[in-house]
């Protein structure tokens, strides 16, 4: 995974399912399991260029979104 000083991310990235290195899918939910999604700086599959707080916070209002879609 990748990492800043303070700030660990990219532990579980996000992916499509055709990709073996990926634990969640463009949907949140996680490979394998039933009912488990995962909204935070985790699913990066690269680290982002800026505090990962606020990306954390869009990542989040994406899930809700997937979520009151489903």
């Amino acid at each position: 995974g990748a990492s800043s000083y303070f700030h660990q991310t990219g532990t579980a990235k996000m992916t499509n399912s055709s990709d073996p290195t990926g634990v969640i899918g463009t949907d949140f939910r996680v490979f394998g399991t039933t009912g488990l999604r995962v909204a935070d700086t985790s699913i990066f599959p690269v680290l982002v260029p800026t505090h990962p707080c606020l990306a954390g916070y869009v990542f989040a209002d994406k899930c809700v979104d997937a979520i009151l879609a489903a």
